[in-house]
């Protein structure tokens, strides 16, 4: 068995052989920290040394900008370095000329061929690049719509009646434009008509109509459906959902079916091959239903993919300069002899994020013949020796859902090893020795474990030679930290735990560094570096989470215990502050009418306090004259409003006198109604504020806005639209701060201590929006996904479907190993006990924990108000006491204080209009069986209204909900509601009844643990509860079917409103749900009530239809409940319709539906009994 010193120079050896032969193609399997931009790099210099080639030939391909700027940095010096010492005029003259060494990412070099041979490419020279693909997809969909309506009106019609929804379509379109070389298909031999199926069915029903149902079994809705087929005898239109959803659950199988839906009693039947023959027949429906439903989509979105062909031919963007680079190259022999004259070296880096354009770009490219017959494959190509230099690790494809295939990987792989050479370089100059062996250890696959890789790649797996390791970090220091640790904290919101193990770090513990020695300090057969001991800095350490969603709670609580940390990855711009309080601020001046947006840009973009702003408001209901007239700004006593109000008004005569892009601009200039200008910002802080706004100033820019309303339009989508927050350009900055990102960001990157977080994270895969085969001819044939609601399935989709999963299963186990092999020093894992977790395969197999030295409180860093946020709140609450010695000249109330004042009310309103007929599948429901038990109360009831609020913001109106969005919405949830809750009985008693044991139980833990411990075993109850309660609201039908009506949906709708004499109808109507008491107090002369509230869910349908929906968590066991919510709680939504109405009352809009949702039964039920939808 060779040693490891026998690997390492047997290793060192073939490096030197690599960077000095080039007559002989190589692709080098290079593991993570294997030095691969040094070989590049050497490699290239030494080709132009050696070899009488034109610099100009080169060309070398990254993966990413940054990385080709950093690659040709190192040409320039490693040239300039080579330049020094040489006397030769010929290689002098090449070294000068390494800047036209083509370096570059793919996109720009297929730029680069298009705007040489745009007519051959069939493009106009003068073709635009669009770099937000996605906006400018749906711009073309939305105008496709618009223009070729009657084109699609037959396909559209015959949709709707399987109920789908054309609209709905739209994320499959911007998938199809998305992908200009796969042309989308269905099921191609079969052209099914509706009334040819609806014919069979009739047949079916009568030729089966004497069918005994008692057969069928009454709890399986396969079996239902057969029983409603048989004894209601309706038409095919009304069971097209049922048959199918249930049908495509799973392969036929007539046996299975059979079995599943008949009663096991009734399986020797003398007729059961009859019921064997309608199961089938119904399946023969199902079929043709579902490949005519499938190909009447698919040929919709092909409609809108040749609308862009025909409209768009000027505008390409990256993935369609791939396309017609690697077409034009594929297809036109002229092209290709002219550019493989002037491109005949190609180094390739991070070749396993390569996708099969880019492949096909590459190969015919220096494939060793120029003229084929006909279109030649690129698998069947053949590199001229010399040609191609690529560098990759399987191990690190985790680009799948950029196309970036392992497929095509081994595919290219395969083709050098016929025309070449692969070679594995397993050193690893990154990591320390405790790192490398514990990763080999971890991910070499033993036992046949289902984690890791095997030594040999497969289908779906990269291979696993080894990893070793040039750098032992030992050292005598006690506090100083080396090797892989885990961390235990059993709460799934961590960040707070993990921002203290930060703190502990930087303050007390050292890390061993390798410093590489001098030339002239090397000795033979000694280390070419020694290591020193340092305490850790802030640059040393890098977080990595598993999705973007919480990187910014790290980034929080880092920044709140005075820890510079910086974000990479993606973001909402509407994430920074003063972003949002620019939006804000131009939303208020452009709806001045509406009062409710100013007081929203008095408390965000001029920090006034809300108690501040109330006092104001009390004696001045018309917030818009305090904008545009000085004089009444004059009248103001209290100094922070005034302030405000005298910025607003000059911003608004700012706006009169220019351009609106150069309002923007001075607004963001002046710093006031953008920036806290009470607060000194830190310079990381400042840096990111500046950072978002250049990028908001520059795509405005872009849109071409030729007025305020579209600046603020514009501006609502960018706070919505997620951008690209890359690490500092500058390099201290990056070295000064900790970074946080997720683990497909941190490619390439690395750093001394390495913490990877979320032990809670479920190891999930996402689901395929589509796949892709080849034909006959190489050409890329796609069938798309369409999941959800539509039950329809494309040709072989289960099959495919599991095939895709195990692609899918091995690229976590890859993105895992390139999170482990970021860390030069040390690893810090979060401890994932769940076998089920993200984590587990990695924790597990660690055995030293990291704690903090004493369980320190958190320290959060004293954010001070300024001296000037303290006089405005000093003087408000010396109003506050003036004004509260005289008579109050309002009355405050929220919507939950309405009641039925009076039985001439109730007559007229709840009693009298629950008379209405209610619908079938409602009436059916009487008795009721709670689906969801447990807690109570207002604490349980926030969390829940917050859990819901967090889930349809972040699924995006439910259409993308995912475990891990549910997840996400629990632990923030259940943690804002929690975390300052005092343990006793009483509090105990809202989540446990009060004769349960574990009340006294955790009280006793509280006792000995303090409020945290015992806050934590109630949390978990919440979280179990609360997560049958977000399952049941997304997949209950009535709220699906409201939110795929939806134009608009306004989740904890936050209002203000005050109501007056001014409009004697709506204050009476609001008189009229007030108590008794109130209502007296109000007759007295106080006619002004002043309202704050939030109306839980507001939608807005299609065809501009207004529903109210509250959420109720009332457990209630009554067989009525219908009855007692509408009896209880009917006053407080009619309050919100009146109310919400009287504040939209300038666009005339008026609310349609007023509904329940019970949490306690699953249940949306309409105050008036109407059929829902």
């Amino acid at each position: 068995m060779v040693n490891k010193e026998g690997l390492i120079r047997e290793e060192m050896k073939k490096r030197e052989e690599i960077i000095n032969i080039f007559d002989k193609n190589y692709l080098l399997e290079a593991g993570a920290g294997a030095g691969k931009t040094t070989i590049i790099v050497q490699r290239i210099i030494n080709h132009i040394i050696t070899s009488e080639i034109n610099p100009a030939n080169l060309v070398a391909i990254t993966f990413t900008k940054a990385a080709a700027t950093e690659l040709a940095e190192r040409i320039q010096l490693k040239a300039l370095e080579y330049l020094k010492g040489e006397t030769n005029p010929e290689i002098i003259q090449r070294l000068k000329a390494v800047d036209k060494i083509f370096i570059g990412t793919i996109h720009s070099f297929c730029e680069l061929i298009l705007r040489e041979m745009p007519f051959d490419a069939d493009i106009t020279p003068d073709y635009q690049i669009i770099e937000d693909a996605e906006e400018f997809h749906n711009e073309i969909w939305y105008r496709f719509l618009r223009d070729r309506e009657e084109e699609y009106k037959k396909i559209i019609d015959l949709l709707s009646k399987v109920n789908i929804d054309y609209k709905e379509l739209r994320s499959k379109a911007i998938l199809a434009l998305e992908n200009p070389d796969i042309r989308f298909s269905g099921y191609e031999d079969d052209d099914y008509k509706f009334e040819e199926i609806e014919k069979e069915f009739e047949d079916i029903k009568k030729d089966y109509e004497y069918l005994n149902i008692e057969p069928f079994k009454n709890n399986s809705n396969l079996a239902k459906l057969f029983r409603f087929i048989l004894e209601e005898k309706q038409s095919l239109i009304n069971y097209l959902d049922s048959i199918l959803k249930e049908y495509g659950k799973e392969e036929f199988d007539i046996e299975v079916i059979f079995e599943k839906v008949i009663a096991k009693k009734y399986w020797n039947l003398d007729n059961a091959y009859e019921y064997k023959n309608l199961i089938e027949g119904i399946y023969g429906i199902y079929y043709k239903l579902n490949a005519m439903v499938y190909n009447y989509c698919t040929e919709f979105i092909n409609m809108a993919v040749d609308y862009k062909k025909e409209r768009y031919q000027g505008k390409l963007t990256f993935n369609e300069l791939l396309y017609r680079a690697s077409k034009l190259i594929r297809e036109s022999s002229t092209a290709r002899k002219h550019f493989k004259n002037k491109y005949k070296y190609f180094y390739i880096d991070e070749f396993q994020d390569t996708d099969p354009m880019q492949a096909e770009l590459v190969l015919h490219l220096t494939d060793k013949e120029t003229e084929y017959n006909g279109v030649k494959r690129w698998q069947d190509c053949k590199p001229v020796a010399g040609s191609l230099f690529v560098v990759g690790d399987p191990k690190q494809s985790i680009y799948r859902f950029r196309r970036a295939d392992i497929t095509i990987y081994n595919q290219v792989k395969e083709i050098i090893s016929n025309n070449g050479e692969v070679i594995h370089l397993d050193i690893n100059f990154r990591s320390s020795d405790d790192i490398c062996n514990w990763v080999e250890s971890t991910f070499r696959n033993k036992d046949n474990i289902s984690f890791g890789f095997d030594e040999y790649s497969t289908d779906v797996q990269a291979g696993f030679t080894g990893i070793l390791s040039l750098w032992n970090n030992e050292n005598l220091e006690e506090r100083t930290v080396r090797g892989i640790y885990k961390y235990n904290y059993p709460e799934k919101e961590d960040q707070e735990y993990v921002a203290n193990i930060v703190g502990d770090i930087l303050r007390n513990y050292y890390i061993t560094e390798k410093v590489r020695k001098r030339k002239e300090e090397i000795i033979d057969g000694e280390k070419d570096y020694y290591n020193i001991n340092r305490k850790v800095k802030e640059g040393d350490i890098m977080i990595l989470t598993k999705t973007n969603e919480e990187t910014g709670f790290y980034l929080k609580s880092l920044k709140d215990r005075g820890i510079s940390a910086v974000l990479a990855g993606e973001k909402n711009l509407g994430d920074t502050r003063e972003v949002l309080n620019l939006f804000i601020l131009i939303d208020s001046l452009v709806d001045y009418r509406d009062n409710i947006k100013i007081v929203s840009a008095l408390r965000n973009s001029f920090y006034l306090d809300l108690e501040t702003i109330e006092l104001f408001m009390e004696n001045n209901k018309n917030l818009s004259q305090f904008i545009f007239l000085k004089n009444k700004i004059d009248e103001i006593k209290h100094l922070s409003v005034k302030k405000a109000f005298t910025h607003m008004n000059e911003i608004v005569d700012l706006s009169r006198g220019l351009s609106p892009i150069a309002f923007i601009e001075k607004v963001v200039e002046s710093q006031i109604g953008v920036y806290d200008i009470h607060r000194q910002y830190e310079r990381l802080e400042r840096r990111d504020a500046d950072s978002a706004l250049r990028q908001t100033i520059e795509i405005l820019k872009s849109k071409n806005c030729g007025s305020i309303y579209e600046i603020r339009e514009e501006l609502k989508n960018l706070i919505r639209a997620k951008v690209n927050y890359e690490l500092p350009i500058s390099k201290e900055e990056a070295e000064n701060a900790v970074r946080i990102m997720n683990i497909h960001k941190s490619k390439g990157l690395e750093a001394n201590i390495v913490i990877l977080v979320g032990a809670h994270k479920k190891r999930t895969v996402s689901s395929s929006t589509h796949y892709v085969q080849k034909d006959e001819n190489n050409r890329s044939i796609g069938f798309i996904v369409y999941a959800g609601s539509h039950n329809i399935l494309g040709p072989k989709e289960m099959e495919r479907k599991e095939k895709e999963k195990l692609f899918m299963e091995a690229e976590v186990d890859r993105i895992l190993y390139v999170a482990a092999t970021r860390g030069k020093s040390v690893l810090i894992i979060a401890d994932a006990i769940d076998e089920r977790s993200f984590l587990y395969p990695l924790s597990k197999n660690i055995n030293k924990e990291i704690k903090l030295e004493n369980e320190i409180e958190t320290k959060i860093k004293d954010l001070m108000i300024s001296e000037e946020k303290k006089r405005e709140l000093d003087i408000t609450k010396d109003s506050r006491v003036i004004k509260e010695i005289s008579n109050p000249s309002y009355l405050k109330v929220t919507p939950s204080q309405f009641e039925l004042a009076g039985d001439d009310v109730r007559e007229s309103g709840y009693e009298r209009r629950r008379k209405i007929y209610i619908s079938p599948r409602l009436r059916n429901t009487r008795i009721l069986k709670p689906k969801v038990m447990g807690p109570r109360g207002k604490i349980y009831g926030s969390i829940i209204h917050r859990a819901i609020e967090i889930l349809i913001n972040k699924s995006n109106k439910l259409n993308n909900v995912s475990e891990d969005i549910i997840d996400y919405a629990l632990d923030i949830s259940i943690n804002e509601g929690m975390d300052n809750l005092e343990i006793n009985k009483t509090n105990i008693g809202l989540f446990y009844s009060i004769a349960n044991n574990r009340v006294e139980e955790i009280l006793n833990i509280a006792i000995e643990k303090g409020n945290k411990g015992a806050r934590g075993i109630i949390k978990r109850r919440i979280y179990k509860y609360a997560r049958k309660v977000l399952n049941n609201f997304i997949n209950n039908e009535d709220i699906l079917e409201l939110f795929r009506n939806a134009k608009k949906v306004f989740p904890e709708l936050s209002f203000t409103i005050a109501i007056d004499e001014k409009n004697e109808a709506a204050l009476n109507r609001i008189l009229s749900f007030l108590f008794k008491d109130e209502t007296k107090l109000a007759e007295k002369g106080n006619k002004t009530i002043l309202i704050n509230g939030t109306m839980d869910l507001v939608i807005q349908s299609e065809n501009d239809n207004w529903t109210i929906i509250d959420y109720k968590t009332d457990i209630c066991f009554s067989k009525d409940m219908d009855r007692k919510l509408r009896r209880d709680y009917t006053s407080q939504l009619e309050g919100y319709k009146i109310l919400f109405e009287e504040i939209m009352r300038d666009k005339n809009i008026k609310v349609d539906n007023l509904l329940f949702y019970s949490t306690f039964n699953d249940r949306v039920i309409d105050i008036y009994g109407k059929v829902l939808i």
